[in-house]
């Protein structure tokens, strides 16, 4: 494994641990995002708004 690659994987470690993931079951939930890609197959739970 090189340096760098190790070094992405600790940051998304990292990031993984720190991560709460939303409610799903929130009525009116949206999200506000810049990577509503990220969120596809998620429009039937929540309303998804780009910015």
């Amino acid at each position: 494994m090189t340096p760098a690659r190790a070094l992405r994987l600790a940051r998304l470690s990292a990031i993984q641990r720190r991560f709460d993931p939303l409610p799903i079951h929130a009525h009116d939930a949206a999200v506000y995002t810049r990577n509503a890609e990220d969120l596809a197959g998620l429009e039937d739970l929540i309303t998804i708004h780009t910015i």
